[in-house]
């Protein structure tokens, strides 16, 4: 991505939006230990670091759906 961007900066400096929970994405390698794939995980990443991690504190659906931010269902 660098050099199709032109730019230096990590990922050449593209914007990443990853959703979900990542302790959920399971990883795939093929005759390794838990170490093994926890050295692999993307927060062992050196890009971790510059990641702007952000929370939701909100339930949208039921502010959209006009329930108000204290829905019974948004906790």
């Amino acid at each position: 991505m660098e050099d199709l961007r032109g730019c230096s900066s990590p990922i050449g400096g593209a914007v990443l939006l990853l959703a979900g929970d990542l302790r959920q994405t399971l990883l795939v390698i093929p005759r390794s230990t838990p170490a093994d794939e926890i050295q692999a995980c993307f927060k062992s990443s050196p890009l971790w670091e510059g990641v702007e991690k952000l929370t939701q504190s909100t339930n949208m659906r039921a502010y959209l759906a006009g329930e108000g931010v204290g829905s019974p269902f948004s906790n």
